[in-house]
C-alpha cells in the first residue's frame, strides 16, 4: 500500500506498526518521525503536483485543523481518511488500533495500542498525589495562534497523569484560546510551552513574544518547561510518544514540588 500521512501522530505510528517503507509522503512536521521521506504538505495544505506523484492508495489525516483539507482531497479524488481528536490518552490508543486497520496491519495496531494502554493504566496507578497548577499551551509557528488543552483533549489527561492541574481542565472543550487575564488570576505554579521543533522555540525567545507571561510568580521563579517538539517532547502530538513525553513532565514537575 501507498501511504500518504499529514499528521506527525499517523507517521509515527505507522513507523511503529512497521508500514514506514510504505509511506510515500508526509507532511513538513513529520520528519522527525519519518526521517527522509518525501515533503507533500503541512498541516493544512497540500503540494498538489507533488501528492499526485506520490500516487497514494489513501492519504491519512487527523481531525480538527486538517477537517477542511481532509474534504478538499475527497472533493479531489483522494481516498483520505481521517482519525478523530482523541479526547484522553485512551483516545490515543484507538488511534493506533484504527490505523492498523486501514492500512492493512490490525494485528500489529491492536498490540501496539494494548501496550499503550498498559502504559496508560500503569501512569494512573503511580500518578503524583500532590498536583501542582500549570497553564500550558500550544504555539503554532506564526506565534500568534496560541492553544491551551481543555477537559476534553488528550492533553490534559496526559496533564493530569504528569502531576499537574490544567488551569483550564474546567473547560468542556478540547482546546481553550488562552486570556492573558484568565491566566493571571488562575496563578498557575508552573508553565509549559509546546511548540514545534522547527521553531528552535527558546525561553527567551517565548519571554520575548509573550511579555505578560512575566507578570507570573512562576516566571519570576523559573517555573517554565519548554517542550521543543519531536518525540517526547511535543505534549499537543496525540501519538504514542504521548507517553514519554507525560514521563519527562512528570519528572520535571517532581522537581518544582520539591
Amino acid at each position: 500500500m501507498r501511504i500518504v500521512s499529514l499528521a506527525p501522530a499517523i507517521t509515527e505510528t505507522l513507523v511503529l506498526l512497521g508500514a514506514g517503507d510504505e509511506l510515500v509522503g508526509v507532511s513538513v512536521y513529520c520528519r522527525d518521525y519519518a526521517p527522509g521521506k518525501p515533503v507533500v504538505g503541512t498541516y493544512i495544505s497540500v503540494i498538489w503536483r507533488r501528492l499526485e506523484q506520490a500516487r497514494p492508495d489513501i492519504v491519512l489525516l487527523q481531525d480538527y485543523v486538517q477537517r477542511g483539507l481532509y474534504e478538499e482531497l475527497r472533493r479531489q479524488g483522494y481516498r483520505a481518511y481521517i482519525l478523530p481528536l482523541p479526547s484522553s490518552l485512551h483516545g490515543v490508543a484507538e488511534n493506533v488500533a484504527a490505523v492498523g486497520a486501514v492500512t492493512g496491519r490490525r494485528l500489529e495496531g491492536l498490540v501496539l495500542a494494548e501496550k499503550l494502554e498498559d502504559e496508560i493504566t500503569q501512569l494512573g496507578e503511580t500518578k503524583p498525589e500532590k498536583t501542582m497548577r500549570v497553564y500550558a499551551e500550544y504555539i503554532w509557528p506564526d506565534y500568534t495562534t496560541r492553544m491551551s488543552p481543555g477537559a476534553l483533549s488528550f492533553a490534559d489527561h496526559a496533564l493530569r497523569l504528569a502531576g499537574a492541574e490544567n488551569i483550564y481542565a474546567g473547560e468542556p472543550r478540547a482546546f481553550v484560546e488562552p486570556r492573558p487575564e484568565d491566566v493571571i488570576a488562575a496563578e498557575p505554579e508552573a508553565v509549559i510551552v509546546s511548540a514545534e521543533k522547527l521553531m528552535n522555540l527558546t525561553k527567551e525567545k517565548y519571554l520575548e513574544k509573550t511579555p505578560w507571561i512575566r507578570r507570573l510568580r512562576a516566571i519570576e521563579e523559573d517555573k517554565l518547561i519548554m517542550l521543543r517538539g519531536g518525540p517526547g517532547q511535543d505534549l499537543a502530538h496525540p501519538g504514542p510518544s504521548i507517553i514519554e513525553t507525560t514521563k519527562k513532565l512528570r519528572t520535571l514537575l517532581k522537581k518544582y514540588r520539591t
